[in-house]
């Protein structure tokens, strides 16, 4: 693997993670960290 397809799988895993995260936070609202240990149990 070079630089750049590794650059290209980390950016692609953000855009999945970013959206799971906005989506879990619909349902869980004003709890940051809930969020964040929701979405590490998903992952």
């Amino acid at each position: 693997m070079d630089q750049a397809t590794i650059n290209t799988d980390i950016a692609a895993a953000h855009e999945v993670i970013a959206r799971l995260r906005t989506e879990v936070g619909r349902a869980v609202i004003g709890q940051d960290a809930i969020v964040d240990r929701l979405v590490i149990a998903l992952l």
